[in-house]
């Protein structure tokens, strides 16, 4: 953020970084997938597959960590002038690593 405000980084792109980190941390990103994730907390399998579960638990980490990571990565490269090829190469990255660090602190593998 201060990078935003100390340099002169074009407007088009301030807004563009803005929305992502918004993005990442709100209801599509960090909040909603801690909503999800608690949701899902001591719920049986009666109503659902293992699978089924799995799965869900699967979306609620892409939306916490892994969706903020994303996001910040992404700011961080197009600040940075990344194509967006890189940018893209950045994200998935970056995902990836979120999923994996949100699998390994719950106990369960992604």
């Amino acid at each position: 953020m201060q990078h935003l405000v100390t340099q002169s980084v074009p407007a088009e792109r301030v807004v563009e970084v803005l929305r992502l980190l918004g993005a990442g941390a709100g209801a599509e990103g960090l909040a909603g997938g801690q909503v999800l994730a608690l949701q899902l907390e001591g719920r049986d399998a009666s109503g659902a597959s293992q699978e089924e579960l799995l799965g869900q638990l699967e979306v609620a980490h892409a939306r916490k960590a892994a969706s903020l990571l994303a996001a910040s990565a992404a700011a961080g490269a197009m600040l940075a002038g990344a194509s967006p090829s890189d940018c893209a190469c950045v994200v998935a990255f970056a995902t990836d690593l979120g999923m994996a660090l949100e699998g390994e602190g719950s106990g369960k593998k992604p």
